[in-house]
Order: C-alpha cells, then sequence, then structure tokens
C-alpha cells in the first residue's frame, strides 16, 4: 500500500518509464513495450510496437481504455502520454493491438495488360507461345481420337457424350493411358476410349484406313465414307458402286 501510494503522488517527469502489456489477437506481450511520459511520442510508440509484432505503422489500431478514446491517432499530440504519466500506475498499461503483419504484396514492376491491349501480332505470339507450352506437355497425337493439346481440358471424369455420334474416355484419361503404355511390354492396354457412329445403324463397317494426315476414314456396306478427326464426323460421303472412281 506504501508503494501504491508513492507512485499515486509523484508527479509525471518523475516517473522515468510506465510497463506496457500488449495484446494482439491471442498472443500478449509484458514487460517488452514502455512509455516514457515526456519523450515519447505516437510516432516511437507506433514503432515499438512494429519492432515487436511486425504490423506496419499505417495498419495499427491502438486501444487502451482510460489512456486515450477510441483509436490512437497519428495527429494525438504527446500530451496523450503525458497524461498517462498523471495517473496511477500501480499496473502495467494495457493496450490491444488490431492489425495484420502480413507483408503486402509489392505492386508490378510493369504495367498489367490485358488481352484487348495487346497488338494482334503480339496476340499471335501469345497464342504461339502457349500452343507450343501444350504440345512439350501433350502426350500422343492420334489424329482420330485425340483433340489439340490446347483443347483437351474438356474437366470430365468418366466417360461422356462428346457429341451426337461419339462417346469416349476424357481426353486427360486417354493421355494418361498413353503415358502407361510406355511402361508395359505389350503395345496394347486393351481398353476401349471411343466409340463412334451410330450404334443401331443398318450397315456394317467393312473397310478402315488412316490418311497420310492421321485422319480415320471407315467404309460401310451402305456406300457411306466417314472421315473422323479429334473425335468428330468431318465428312460423310455416299460412294456409289456402279460408277467409276
Amino acid at each position: 500500500m506504501r508503494l501504491t501510494h508513492y507512485l499515486s503522488t509523484m508527479r509525471s517527469d518523475e516517473i522515468s518509464t510506465i510497463p506496457v502489456t500488449l495484446k494482439w489477437s491471442k498472443r500478449v506481450f509484458v514487460d517488452q513495450l514502455y512509455i516514457s511520459p515526456g519523450s515519447t511520442d505516437v510516432a516511437s510508440f507506433r514503432e515499438q510496437v512494429y519492432k515487436l509484432t511486425g504490423v506496419p505503422e499505417g495498419r495499427q489500431k491502438l486501444l487502451c481504455k482510460g489512456a486515450w478514446k477510441s483509436l490512437l491517432r497519428d495527429d494525438d499530440d504527446d500530451e496523450v502520454f503525458h497524461n498517462v504519466g498523471m495517473k496511477n500506475r500501480s499496473k502495467p498499461l494495457v493496450v490491444t493491438l488490431i492489425g495484420s503483419a502480413d507483408v503486402l504484396p509489392e505492386p508490378p514492376s510493369t504495367k498489367i495488360r490485358f488481352l484487348e491491349d495487346l497488338t494482334s501480332e503480339e496476340l499471335a505470339q501469345t497464342e504461339t507461345l502457349e500452343e507450343q507450352a501444350a504440345w512439350e506437355d501433350a502426350e500422343g497425337m492420334i489424329v482420330a481420337l485425340q483433340k489439340p493439346p490446347t483443347d483437351r481440358d474438356d474437366n470430365k471424369k468418366e466417360e461422356y457424350q462428346y457429341n451426337r455420334l461419339v462417346r469416349g474416355l476424357p481426353q486427360r484419361h486417354i493421355e494418361d493411358l498413353l503415358r502407361r503404355r510406355k511402361n508395359t511390354a505389350s503395345s496394347f492396354l486393351g481398353e476401349i476410349v471411343m466409340s463412334m457412329g451410330l450404334e443401331l445403324r443398318r450397315a456394317y463397317i467393312n473397310a478402315l484406313s488412316v490418311l497420310s494426315d492421321g485422319t480415320l476414314v471407315s467404309g460401310l456396306d451402305d456406300g457411306h465414307v466417314q472421315m473422323w478427326r479429334h473425335g468428330e464426323l468431318q465428312k460423310d460421303a455416299i460412294h456409289d458402286g456402279n460408277k467409276d472412281i
């Protein structure tokens, strides 16, 4: 009681430092911050808080019931800490900090450009680079079954209907099968990856051929000759066997 009474009757200039307990989120800092009435100002106190917590001065929201009203402001004069020394300080000053210590990202060194800002030449170059990267990452190019590498992200996990005439596995699944084939002794995996044509059509395929560009050609006994590329029917022509080709 004698010590408490003595502190309460001391003048502010006789109190060298006042200990501060800082509460920040779930952390509490005890006896690591101090206020010196008459010498500590708002800027220097914020700097202490920054060194202790890493919260930049501009993001610090400091509250202290009984010491200052609401949030501590940068334009508060030094009297705010001088007045602290005039009050009973038998206990540390309890200050609450609100703010994030996360480092804000640096602004980009170059100006961000959008697609609409690019010239036709720059757009063409960008598309070329994207296509080259896709080809480097791709596995195989079976023209009849696989789409170009830039169009293989079909966001499917199971077999689905590509279109009215084609049903098959997702493009990425086909690539995975081709990669797996590299590690097997046989060149056949026994997997059905795609079905082409109408299942209930009254015609049988009696001829198959692959052109030099990879196009799959199927000849049916009803005279239809069909050409398939990238999982789509490209052309369906009727061949009259009674006429010369």
